[in-house]
């Protein structure tokens, strides 16, 4: 026969294991909920920048005092402290893209949006390097 205060030690050791065992259980889940919100965070921190950055875009620059260059074919306004051209194709579409001045390439001003030159409104997509991985 089991003597009475043994197994009552033993029952009471079984408890506690228990009760342990149920507050880490507990602990692991609130842990798994915090692993959850985390990334949820993270997956609308990024929707977020992608909307923020696609309001840039398209609400970034807004110049002053625009005006048609008539040589070039293009507007020109003012952003802080100086006057830039600005293409007229993406400025139609309300996206005020700064040309980008290229002065060894014929026409010297490109749209990083769009990719056309002026003056003259051609299409010249940009140079990309290809590496080879082969030695």
């Amino acid at each position: 026969m089991v003597d009475p205060a043994t197994a009552s030690s033993g029952w009471a050791v079984g408890k506690a294991v228990w009760s342990r065992a149920q507050e880490w259980w507990a602990r692991g889940r609130k842990i798994a909920d915090l692993f959850q919100r985390v990334a949820t965070l993270q997956e609308d921190v990024a929707s977020l920048k992608a909307e923020i950055a696609d309001l840039k875009r398209h609400a970034g620059i807004r110049p002053s005092d625009v005006q048609v260059e008539k040589e070039l074919g293009v507007h020109s306004g003012v952003v802080g402290a100086g006057r830039h051209y600005f293409c007229p194709v993406c400025a139609g579409k309300d996206e005020w893209m700064l040309l980008q001045h290229e002065p060894r390439a014929n026409p010297p001003w490109r749209c990083p949006n769009c990719h056309l030159c002026f003056p003259g409104g051609y299409r010249r997509l940009p140079r990309t390097r290809v590496v080879s991985m082969e030695r």
